[in-house]
């Protein structure tokens, strides 16, 4: 653009010194003429019947030689008149190709211009783009925290019921295991007799606080101490107690689908095939 400018001053300043040069023609031209009139009036104030008395022959030369200097300074005037006159349709094409060229390096101003504004336009376009993709980005974070936290409610809450749920089974384990020990065994270490097929056994049982066991292998479960198989229990099962004897463990209650039931028979399982169930 200032390339555009510094063309345009410098073709101004052109034109300007061709305005002056002409201008200088002009004024020589004029002096030329007014010398020319004069030496006309010159010569007919000096030879005013000079076409039809007859002169000497030196007034006749001189004559002659002023006249031809008079064609040669008509001759140069019209040649001046001529070079005017080119110079004149020249610098008028000249000053139509400025008011062009103006045109157009207004016309690339004004695109200039535009195209400044357009690009501050798309400035402040990606400018609230990345105000909005931050906002948005934030709004995110915000949901992916509230679901964290609404997961980590979630276990708490799973966990809570969990430990009710052990509480309460605990809570019915004792409380079974208070009523068989008031309407069946007292406190006191008791002596039943054991009949096998050899010989009468003497079994002391053992009465203890009601806790959860659980199958350490798969086993058997027997209707008495050295008695006969009935049901096999799978590995993990689970069930409760309050009596022992012997290398022996009586089965008071069990589970069926994660809830306690009573035993309704005599049930006893080998004491080396469980395990204490520790509860949380």
């Amino acid at each position: 653009m200032k390339l555009l400018l510094v063309a345009l001053l410098f073709m101004s300043l052109l034109h300007a010194d061709e305005i002056q040069r002409i201008e200088s023609i002009v004024k020589d031209i004029k002096e030329l003429r007014n010398d020319y009139e004069e030496c006309q009036l010159q010569l007919k104030a000096k030879f005013p019947h000079a076409k039809t008395s007859e002169a000497s022959t030196d007034e006749n030369k001189h004559l002659s030689e002023c006249a031809q200097k008079n064609e040669e300074l008509l001759l140069r005037i019209q040649k001046q008149e001529d070079m005017i006159n080119e110079n004149r349709r020249i610098l008028k094409d000249e000053k139509e190709k400025n008011i062009i060229l103006k045109s157009e390096i207004d016309n690339y101003s004004v695109s200039n211009e535009d195209e400044t504004n357009l690009g501050n336009k798309l400035n402040k376009l990606e400018k609230e783009l990345k105000t909005k993709n931050n906002l948005l980005k934030a709004k995110e974070n915000d949901i992916l925290t509230l679901i964290n936290n609404n997961i980590e409610k979630i276990k708490a809450k799973d966990k809570e019921i969990e430990y009710l749920k052990n509480k309460i089974n605990a809570q019915a384990l004792k409380k079974d295991a208070e009523c068989e020990e008031k309407n069946v065994f007292p406190k006191l270490m008791m002596k039943e007799e054991y009949s096998d097929e050899n010989a009468s056994v003497e079994i002391v049982l053992e009465s203890f606080e009601a806790a959860t066991f659980y199958l350490n292998t798969q086993s058997n479960i027997y209707d008495a101490i050295n008695g006969n198989a009935i049901e096999e229990w799978e590995e993990k099962r689970s069930f409760t107690s309050n009596q022992k004897a012997s290398g022996w463990m009586k089965i008071t209650g069990y589970f069926v689908d994660k809830k306690w039931q009573r035993s309704e028979k005599e049930m006893w399982i080998k004491e080396s095939n469980i395990n204490k169930k520790i509860l949380d």
